[in-house]
């Protein structure tokens, strides 16, 4: 990472003092949804904040709200309350963010407010 020239995004959680550099941002992060800080709590909740503060258009990708990784096979998760707590916190964001268009690439994903975009139509 010390290579890397272009800007670094990360949170306080993410990186101990000793790493920090020059070119790294250094978010703090809160679970509360604001525009005031970065949201916290989950990789992609926070990556998708990022995003919505630089971007028009955001197509995520293996955001499939199990518990565990996008590896994980099990589709029977996909009403625990870990699922149900996250897809409140990116329905906030995502009202939020009303001028950002948002779309799931993931037909599995247990995350459901956003609309469905298929990725292979999309990157032709």
């Amino acid at each position: 990472i010390e290579k890397y020239k272009g800007m670094i995004y990360t949170t306080e959680r993410a990186v101990p003092n000793r790493f920090k550099q020059k070119n790294m941002i250094v978010l703090e992060t809160k679970l509360k949804i604001s525009k005031d800080s970065i949201a916290g709590g989950l990789s992609g909740l926070t990556a998708l904040n990022l995003a919505c503060l630089f971007a028009d258009e955001v197509y995520l990708l293996g955001y499939d709200m199990y518990h565990g990784h996008y590896y994980s096979d099990a589709p029977d998760l996909y009403d625990r309350p870990l699922a149900k707590k996250f897809n409140e916190k990116f329905r906030e964001l995502k009202e939020l963010f009303p001028e950002v268009s948002i779309y799931n690439c993931n037909p599995d994903s247990a995350l459901n407010c956003f609309e469905y975009r298929d990725i292979n139509k999309i990157i032709t």
